[in-house]
């Protein structure tokens, strides 16, 4: 049993029973399968096997951003052509951003394009990743620098992959659905701040998987399934709307060159794209509010939101302070701002030496936005990593 969403050519598809829907028309078939999730969800790919037995090839993909290379895709591609792998047959691309992103960018390059199904197993996947026809690798001069917009034909998603999901990943598809409510949905950034006192998640060992009873896992499961539908509904719609991402579909990056230039920093797979995110929306944030109220033009030594701003910052705290980045030491390094607007530079959407930015008016209503002033965006680093160390309650007390 399942329930379909479609939009554009891509169908969005509940499955609430059966392993995969019972409408479809599967064929010859190879899977691309992450690692971690073969071993947590074996008995559902046995199923798998024996109700579709015309699978050629089951290829296990190594969990982290660093399967996301030119390496990792030659080696899929020949696995997938010594199989026996031909143009009428079907890539079922089974994970997380990485698997996804990488099995899509295989999908769109064997014999010019073969048909793919996707299921996204994590919360990223599921909100963000999965939607939208991105697919891609990395180089080492960037973040999916090599890639193609290629949609699956279907995305179809099983709630049950969620409750083995390590604590750090449900950060890390939190930041995305926070992002959805930024730029489009208020409500949100309410209801998502109450997730991980639901989740029971704390900071100790982020790989661990919440401890939560069937009863307790019955109780949140509608409640994430609203939250889940509510964020592919405004990713797909926007995406319909600019598929190249040539004008409303850049609102989808808030937060996201800040984050990105984190990324690049650290090392790709040193701080998860969930995390940076996180972090780029305080930095987003923080500019948005000097846009608004100064025009952009620094002036003094701090940036620091008012109590007054429309664009509250709060909603990110719960999520940041689970996790498990050395906050302190970043701050306390005179070199990171400068280094960190080093990497926002190069990011691919620039245009000459301007920085291309997704802010915020308001919560909900956001604007593109285009500096080449390097002293404010140190500043603002400076200032938002600050943020993030803060203490909230002594300020209160004070």
């Amino acid at each position: 049993m399942s329930r379909r969403l479609t939009a554009d050519q891509t169908i969005w598809e509940i499955l609430e029973q059966g392993t995969l829907p019972s409408d479809l028309h599967l064929g010859r078939y190879a899977i691309l399968i992450d690692e971690g999730v073969r071993n947590c969800h074996t008995e559902w790919l046995n199923r798998l096997l024996q109700e579709y037995p015309d699978c050629l090839i089951v290829i296990e993909i190594p969990s982290g951003e660093r399967s996301k290379s030119v390496e990792e895709w030659n080696r899929i591609t020949d696995s997938l052509f010594k199989s026996g792998m031909r143009r009428n047959d079907t890539l079922l691309v089974v994970g997380g951003g990485v698997v996804g992103d990488l099995g899509g960018f295989v999908a769109s390059t064997l014999f010019r394009g073969v048909r793919y199904l996707q299921l996204p197993t994590t919360l990223l996947a599921m909100v963000d990743s999965s939607i939208g026809g991105k697919v891609g690798i990395n180089h080492s001069t960037g973040k999916n620098r090599i890639g193609a917009f290629y949609p699956p034909e279907r995305i179809i998603v099983r709630f049950d992959f969620l409750k083995t999901l390590p604590k750090r990943e449900w950060i890390n598809g939190s930041a995305e659905m926070l992002k959805y409510g930024y730029i489009k949905e208020p409500i949100l950034l309410e209801q998502l701040s109450a997730l991980p006192a639901h989740l029971k998640l704390n900071s100790i060992n982020q790989m661990e998987v919440p401890a939560l009873t069937d009863s307790e896992w019955n109780t949140l499961m509608p409640k994430l399934a609203q939250w889940i539908q509510a964020s592919w509904t405004i990713k797909q719609h926007i995406v319909i709307e600019d598929e190249f991402e040539q004008g409303e579909r850049m609102y989808l990056n808030y937060g996201h060159t800040f984050g990105h230039a984190l990324e690049q920093f650290a090392g790709y797979g040193e701080i998860d794209h969930g995390v940076a995110v996180l972090a780029g929306m305080v930095c987003a944030g923080f500019t948005s509010e000097c846009i608004n109220t100064s025009g952009g033009e620094f002036k003094g030594s701090e940036i620091a939101p008012q109590k007054s701003s429309a664009i509250s910052l709060e909603p990110l705290r719960p999520f940041l302070e689970l996790t498990e980045i050395d906050w302190q030491k970043l701050a306390k390094d005179l070199v990171v701002p400068q280094k960190l607007v080093q990497e926002m530079g190069s990011d691919k959407k620039n245009q000459s030496d301007q920085i291309r930015l997704i802010l915020l008016e308001s919560v909900g209503k956001p604007f593109i936005h285009e500096t080449s002033d390097r002293n404010l965006l140190e500043q603002i680093w400076k200032s938002s990593l600050e943020w993030i160390i803060s203490d909230p309650e002594k300020k209160e007390d004070s």
